[in-house]
């Protein structure tokens, strides 16, 4: 898995109340004079219940997609900027680690495997967006103009109606995550 040149351990923290880790709580995209400051670029929610899956969401554009594992895991363990998710039945591990601008999985599998092992999962994604296999084997996340996501006000239902049409009509060429 390899080790960071940046650790951002400190920024993922555990809440009891929410029973979930979250990534870079309450980060705001600059948008001063100052220019760029360094650290992530999205949030996250890693929920102690592994069935809940992972949420990530982009502060730019308010938009959040979630990750729920098709496959059982055990709570996970905290290693770092790391969380690590032992799978059910097996001696594998699920780990993210958590970037600047990015989250990376890895299934890490500690002892080879005479077993065809697949790994499946239910994509939670808003309206106005859709995924992409990209050229390197990522999954990449795609969205229309950013000024039709996240939370946008309409004054009538028939507005609603028209945003509505617009997202689901409209090229996503924007990548997104």
């Amino acid at each position: 898995l390899g080790t960071s040149a940046i650790s951002y351990s400190d920024r993922l923290q555990f809440s009891p109340k929410e029973q979930s880790y979250t990534y870079n709580a309450g980060y705001q995209p600059g948008n001063g004079l100052s220019g760029q400051i360094g650290g992530p670029k999205f949030t996250a929610q890693l929920s102690q219940d592994p069935a809940k899956g992972i949420s990530v969401t982009d502060p730019v554009t308010s938009t959040s997609i979630t990750f729920k594992p098709a496959f059982r895991l055990q709570e996970p363990q905290k290693q770092g900027v790391r969380m690590v998710y032992p799978i059910v039945g097996t001696t594998a591990q699920k780990v993210y680690t958590l970037r600047a601008a990015s989250i990376k999985e890895d299934i890490v599998l500690n002892h080879p495997s005479k077993d065809d092992l697949r790994f499946s999962y239910k994509l939670e994604l808003p309206a106005g967006t859709e995924a992409r296999m990209e050229t390197d084997g990522g999954l990449g996340i795609y969205g229309v103009s950013s000024e039709l996501l996240g939370n946008v006000t309409t004054a009538t239902d028939a507005d609603a109606k028209l945003l509505d049409a617009a997202r689901k009509n409209s090229a996503k060429r924007t990548l997104l995550f």
